[in-house]
């Protein structure tokens, strides 16, 4: 299976992670692409909402098993790098277009877009293992869905058409790496972002850190996903409904003990406990005995009292 992992570093020598790592527990077939890899978005509007990076870049590492290193400096332009006016491969026209600032933290990125960073494509990232590293001077964290890096350009580098492939984003401090496996669908493939494992990395004192996001009830569709069907019950129903039920449940558990129904209460206190760590209520088949078996203690009850 695929795992993304998200790392920063405040020196280029000691890592720390973002959050954990990120699987759908798959093979990640990645569509090829060999138009450029894209720093920063705009190239063909990967990065939406007119959201854009702003910071410098003095560097990109890309390794596919190859290192290959491009800094950003003006001796690189239009060799190691190019600069191209937006959505287009018309090259960026100082005298025309306006200046391009090279400082000793790299290359400036603008907002709003004006031009975008094209890098040429000599590493294959389809069906093997990469490692994609930038080196950035960020007065903060970008704020909304920016891209970081992508290699989604559709814009022709050869004879080939080419379609959109992957992206990896940062949405208000959290990483998002989303890729394509159907054009029709575009960015519906995502791991990463807001859950309750997801630390948002922040600049503090200009350096970065993490810190665990507070739960807020946006959360409410990743925390579906932890699979406890609990939990999934009451964002759907809500808590009252859901603690009415359980209590429910546990009283004609307990006015049933005693009696001669070891199969039910067996399968009942195995339901219970699956629903811990797995959404089993509503697998249809398991619902069915989920239900049941509450209507036939409350059965027996109603039974023994007449």
């Amino acid at each position: 299976r695929s795992k993304i992992k998200f790392y920063y570093s405040n020196d280029g020598v000691n890592w720390s992670q973002i959050g954990s790592d990120f699987t759908n527990g798959t093979v990640i077939n990645l569509m090829d692409n060999n138009s450029f890899f894209e720093v920063g978005g705009w190239g063909d509007g990967q990065s939406p909402d007119d959201s854009y990076l702003d910071g410098y870049i003095s560097e990109l590492r890309i390794n596919t098993g190859n290192k290959n290193i491009y800094k950003f400096n003006e001796d690189n332009r239009d060799t190691e790098f190019f600069i191209y006016l937006p959505a287009s491969k018309e090259l960026y026209d100082n005298r025309n277009d306006g200046p391009i600032v090279f400082n000793d933290m790299g290359l400036k990125l603008i907002r709003p877009r004006s031009y975008w960073i094209a890098i040429p494509n000599n590493n294959d990232t389809n069906q093997n293992d990469f490692e994609i590293t930038l080196k950035l001077s960020l007065d903060s964290i970008p704020g909304g869905n920016e891209t970081l890096f992508s290699q989604s350009s559709i814009l022709n580098n050869s004879e080939k058409i080419n379609d959109q492939s992957w992206k990896w984003s940062i949405v208000n401090g959290r990483m998002y790496f989303f890729w394509i496996e159907n054009v029709n669908e575009g960015y519906s493939n995502y791991l990463g972002g807001q859950s309750i494992r997801t630390e948002k990395i922040i600049i503090n004192d200009n350096n970065f850190e993490t810190t665990v996001s507070n739960y807020t009830i946006s959360q409410y569709d990743e925390i579906t996903t932890a699979h406890n069907g609990f939990l999934t019950m009451a964002v759907e129903y809500g808590s009252i409904i859901t603690i009415l039920i359980i209590f429910g449940l546990f009283f004609l558990i307990l006015k049933n003990f005693y009696r001669e129904n070891n199969f039910e209460l067996s399968l009942i206190f195995l339901l219970l406990t699956q629903n811990l760590t797995n959404d089993l209520i509503y697998a249809p088949d398991v619902a069915i005995f989920f239900w049941i078996v509450p209507f036939f203690f409350l059965a027996n009850l109603t039974t023994n009292q007449e």
